[in-house]
């Protein structure tokens, strides 16, 4: 079956949760989330900026900066294959 938005945001919140972040409670609105192949990318939203981009697939997260990585890096750091 393939992930949704919502569970990749509850496997983001989790991540963070186990980094001790508090941003463990963010909710969808907090992000600019996107499609990327069969996963998701989370950037800052809301009128935040970071550089700092999230890949979501399955229960795996990568945190990245775009300008010192390539999605596509990103992505199959993951186990990302399509």
């Amino acid at each position: 079956m393939p992930q949704t938005e919502d569970h990749a945001l509850a496997v983001l919140n989790d991540w963070f949760a186990g980094k001790g972040s508090s941003v463990a409670g963010s909710t969808a609105d907090a992000w600019n989330i996107t499609s990327y192949r069969d996963a998701f990318l989370f950037s800052s939203g809301g009128g935040r900026r970071s550089n700092t981009l999230y890949v979501v697939l399955g229960r795996s997260v990568c945190q990245f900066a775009a300008s010192t990585g390539s999605l596509e890096d990103a992505y199959r750091s993951i186990g990302g294959t399509q």
